[in-house]
């Protein structure tokens, strides 16, 4: 059974391991895209700094809207700031999630975007967890094939080197 506190401690994991990728990117290729109409490394980052928290937002109020804010506050924001910003997201989700007890966390019925029903510890599972772990991996990619090629398995998961 996930609880809180290890819902918690994966963001604060996937954060770590983001602020690792980001130690190793080149700002000088942050505005490489892979193809013409798919984010440049530097929109995925950004895209990073909102995607975890606003699906528990949306959880608590019903509301969606707040993710064409967080889009707009995100596009101001500068390449160094981004582990500061990854910061200001895992906060975001314990103050959001602070007064939620064990039992709602549990059995809390939300409606995912897409429509499904599901309880809200298996949602932000579903959505904040895993959003934030996926676009973690396409960053991976990204940085890596952007010159940091001695970037490995252990980078990509456990935020940091592997050893010598």
């Amino acid at each position: 059974m996930l609880t809180k506190d290890d819902f918690f401690a994966s963001i604060d994991h996937e954060t770590k391991v983001l602020k690792h990728i980001f130690s190793k990117a080149d700002p000088s290729k942050k505005d490489e895209r892979p193809a013409e109409g798919i984010r440049s490394t530097f929109e995925l980052m950004q895209y990073l700094t909102f995607c975890g928290w606003i699906p528990a937002q949306a959880f608590l109020t019903g509301d969606w809207s707040a993710a064409a804010q967080a889009s707009e506050e995100a596009s101001s924001m500068s390449f160094e700031e981004f582990p500061a910003r990854l910061d200001a997201q895992a906060d975001k989700l314990r103050s959001l999630l602070a007064d939620i007890s064990h039992d709602d966390f549990m059995n809390r019925d939300v409606t995912m975007p897409w429509g499904v029903t599901q309880k809200l510890g298996a949602a932000l599972v579903d959505s904040s967890l895993k959003f934030v772990a996926a676009y973690r991996l396409q960053l991976f990619n990204r940085v890596k094939l952007s010159g940091a090629s001695e970037m490995s398995t252990m980078d990509a998961w456990l935020g940091m080197e592997k050893p010598a």
